[in-house]
């Protein structure tokens, strides 16, 4: 199988100690373990840090809470369908 990889944070010149904060990212990329690459797919609809994803039945994917500032521990708490097949 594959592996989406989604959301997370990013700091500006990758140092943490940025004053500017990190960015909270929307952005997804697959893992295909067989070919050992990672293709960029479609956007959350929200960025997220640390979100819960469950595989559905249809291959979609169903997204759910993580942080938006996880210096501030601001927990989401909305939901989205990734879908898989469309990239959306």
């Amino acid at each position: 199988g594959r592996v989406l990889i989604a959301g997370g944070h990013s700091y500006k010149n990758n140092y943490i100690f940025s004053f500017s904060g990190p960015k909270i990212l929307k952005s997804t990329e697959i893992y295909d373990p067989k070919t050992n690459t990672f293709t960029q797919s479609a956007n959350l609809k929200i960025a997220r840090v640390k979100p819960h994803m469950i595989l559905l039945k249809n291959g979609d994917i169903f997204v759910h809470n993580g942080y938006a500032l996880p210096a501030e521990n601001c927990y989401r708490k909305t939901t989205e369908i990734f879908k898989v097949n469309k990239r959306r």
